[in-house]
């Protein structure tokens, strides 16, 4: 039996943030392993971001924690 993790991040932000945000963490999701997804989206100042893996809560986790501290260091940046 495969159980399949997923997390799932809402970041609601200011008119272009979600969209600059998008387009700065898109190119890190290259070279993913194969049992690993990573899908993300804007909508109005809202960036969506879904990642899941079977069998591997870990990896999920670990993927997750990555991209808020990518997500927080490129918010920190842009408002200095």
């Amino acid at each position: 039996m495969s159980i399949t993790s997923r997390v799932t991040i809402l970041l609601n932000l200011n008119e272009g943030m979600a969209d600059m945000l998008y387009r700065s963490l898109k190119p890190d999701n290259v070279n993913i392993p194969p049992d690993m997804s990573i899908s993300m989206n804007v909508t109005n100042d809202t960036l969506s971001i879904t990642v899941s893996s079977p069998d591997n809560p870990s990896r999920v986790i670990h993927t997750v924690d990555e991209i808020l501290a990518h997500a927080q260091m490129i918010l920190d940046v842009t408002r200095t």
